[in-house]
């Protein structure tokens, strides 16, 4: 029988192989990310540069994403180009043709010092910025915000156009045109932004150093470097106002800055330094230049994959055979046609009858009554558990193990607590890991992989049926700060297994659908993105291939019910960022 419910499976697989890239005379450029508001849009007159600034700067490519108000459709639309003048207040682009205005901001000295520091380097600037914006949402006027929790009209904001910023630029192979797919290395941030925050209320001034905090780690995330070196222009005041005061809050902003970079818990360099003026040459940008780096940091190596079940026993037979296929693609070398193994075939249709654990028989279960029901099957067939960390709310986090191959596997399920399809569907694996030695499948799992599984991350919030822990935090967006009990659990798990694959198991919206008709969704896969550029690297498109076999596998049992879940990249959540 089906057990029906909202249910998703999120499939993280972990590479512990690197894929070569083909050989070829690529050209790598350090990219820099300049954001903020009109500071950082510039006010320099174009015609008032000195003659050296003025024309194009050979070996310095700028991807310029054209800026949009909040609540509109998402934007970043820009052309990969030569740095010239004109890319000040007043530029746009449609992305195809970039129109330059008569202004100038940070970019023409900051790119100029930066080759006087290394002239053998290749410089590709990214930068969204848009004049007036605050982060805080409260301060956003009409110029918009940068507030990670924006509702607004539409939920669209500053971050979401800086993200398809990004995305577009780092999309582009060959971002100088000369026939070479070209490497992106991050290298740094340039931040100059604050006013609108000290415009307003005291109580937003004092908000302001969490939220830049939030933001940079955000925006470090977007482009896979934790590490990333960042500068924050402090803003200055300039007195031309009636009280003499333009920014009212302005100390308690210019405070919050340097408290950020020097009492901020970061793992890479922030420098400070005054915004200037906006309105000629940044006198600043040299200095800001000389704080970075050139370090060549190489792509995270990951293979992940989202799959959503609808039911139980759908589940089941996804986790069967992706078991299968982390076997065969354990064993098999990256040429392979992986379709073609025998092992990545094998389902095992027949857990979901034989091997279901009666004491788990409604998805609304509590920690107590999982480990009364798993309970048996510990400690037998080469089954075992762990208590790995404590809850919030002191109940135990346990891991359950099973084989002894080359090849580590980790799971975890219901890190939301009112998702609990997948754990039901662990426990009857866990069974059949227990109680089916004699069968050929449990036999390849147990002599190729080891096997590592997490059926309840989230006991507190499973306590109550709800989403989040105990203290309201959802532990799937807890993966930069790692605030929570459960979710450095899962971290120092993943840290010390150097796990090849990893399963993140979600329940999903039951109303999805698939195929041409629209037929109820039975499961869903994805590779996902490695960043918001969703490019297909040579890791990613093993798992696109890996999601294939899958889908040809289950498309035998569920015709027309197999869908592709949206691979939207989430800088905070663990199936993005923990890999």
């Amino acid at each position: 029988m089906l057990r029906c419910g909202r249910t998703r499976i999120e499939l993280l697989l972990f590479a512990a192989f690197l894929l070569a890239e083909p050989a070829g005379a690529q050209t790598t450029f350090d990219v820099y990310y300049l954001g903020g508001q009109s500071n950082m849009d510039g006010f320099g007159k174009v015609d008032e540069l000195p003659e050296a600034l003025r024309t194009q700067q050979s070996g310095v490519l700028i991807f310029h994403g054209n800026p949009a108000a909040d609540d509109s459709t998402i934007a970043g639309q820009g052309v990969w180009a030569e740095l010239r003048p004109g890319h000040g207040i007043g530029f746009s682009s449609d992305g195809s043709v970039n129109d330059y205005s008569q202004r100038f901001g940070v970019e023409l000295t900051f790119a100029q010092r930066l080759r006087e520091l290394d002239p053998e380097a290749r410089i590709a600037l990214i930068k969204y910025s848009r004049g007036g914006t605050s982060i805080d949402s409260a301060a956003a006027g009409r110029f918009g915000s940068w507030d990670l929790d924006y509702g607004g009209q539409s939920g669209i904001n500053q971050y979401d156009h800086f993200l398809a910023t990004v995305r577009n630029a780092m999309a582009v192979e060959d971002i100088d045109g000369d026939g070479v797919r070209d490497q992106l290395v991050p290298a740094g941030i340039v931040w100059m932004q604050g006013e609108s925050d000290a415009a307003f209320t005291p109580e937003i001034a004092h908000r302001y150093q969490d939220n830049l905090k939030e933001l940079i780690d955000l925006i470090r995330a977007a482009f896979r470097a934790d590490d990333l070196p960042v500068v924050i222009g402090r803003i200055s005041e300039s007195g031309q106002d009636e009280d003499g005061k333009v920014w009212d809050h302005g100390e308690i902003v210019r405070a919050a800055q340097a408290a950020f970079v020097t009492r901020g818990t970061m793992t890479a360099p922030a420098t400070l330094t005054s915004a200037g003026d906006s309105r000629r040459p940044c006198s600043k940008c040299g200095a800001i230049a000389e704080h970075y780096s050139y370090t060549r940091r190489h792509p995270h190596v990951r293979v992940a994959l989202i799959l959503r079940p609808h039911s139980e026993t759908i589940m089941r037979h996804g986790l069967l055979l992706l078991s299968a296929a982390a076997v065969c693609l354990s064993s098999v070398a990256a040429s392979t046609a992986l379709a073609q193994e025998p092992c990545c075939k094998l389902i095992g249709e027949y857990v979901a009858d034989e091997y279901r654990v009666a004491g788990i028989a409604e998805r609304r279960f509590t920690h107590a009554e999982l480990w009364e029901a798993l309970d048996p099957f510990l400690g037998r067939g080469g089954v075992s558990s762990r208590e790995i960390a404590l809850s919030v709310q002191g109940r135990a986090i346990r891991a359950v193990s099973f084989g002894s191959g080359p090849t580590r596997v980790l799971l975890w399920s219901q890190m939301h607590g009112d998702e609990s399809t997948a754990t039901m569907a662990l426990t009857d694996i866990i069974r059949f890991f227990a109680e089916g030695s004699g069968d050929p499948l449990n036999a390849l799992i147990r002599d190729r992989l080891t096997v590592i599984m997490v059926p309840m991350l989230n006991p507190d919030g499973a306590e109550r049926f709800q989403r989040r822990n105990a203290v309201g935090v959802d532990v799937n967006r807890d993966a930069r700060r790692l605030a929570t009990p459960e979710g450095r659990a899962l971290k120092a798990l993943r840290d010390s297994l150097d796990a090849d694959f990893g399963f993140n198991l979600h329940d999903q919206d039951a109303r999805t659908t698939a195929g041409e008709e629209g037929k109820q969704a039975a499961i869903a896969l994805l590779a996902p993105p490695t960043d918001t550029s969703r490019a297909y690297g040579p890791v990613r498109e093993r798992a696109r291939r890996l999601a294939a076999l899958m889908a040809t596998g289950l498309g035998e049992i569920l015709p027309e019910r197999v869908a592709k879940y949206d691979d939207t990249f989430n800088p905070r959540a663990f199936g993005d960022m923990i890999q």
